[in-house]
């Protein structure tokens, strides 16, 4: 049996001003939601152009901190 589960680490740095803060929070624009949004579009385009599965969504584990100004 394989794990399906893929690991990585992503280092992002981004302007605030467009978002609702980083963590997935209902009917707001936030950093992960858009992240995890364009992953999951990304990885669907793969699956069909190479005909493997890909998860019917990408979810992000978010660790770091925020810095004011």
């Amino acid at each position: 049996e394989l794990d399906e589960t893929v690991k990585v680490k992503l280092t992002i740095e981004y302007a605030g001003e467009a978002f609702s803060g980083f963590q997935r929070q209902a009917g707001q624009q936030t950093v992960q939601g858009s992240i995890e949004a364009a992953l999951s579009t990304m990885f669907a385009g793969y699956a069909k152009k190479t005909g493997l599965n890909a998860p019917e969504e990408c979810l992000l584990t978010g660790a770091g901190r925020t810095d004011a100004g």
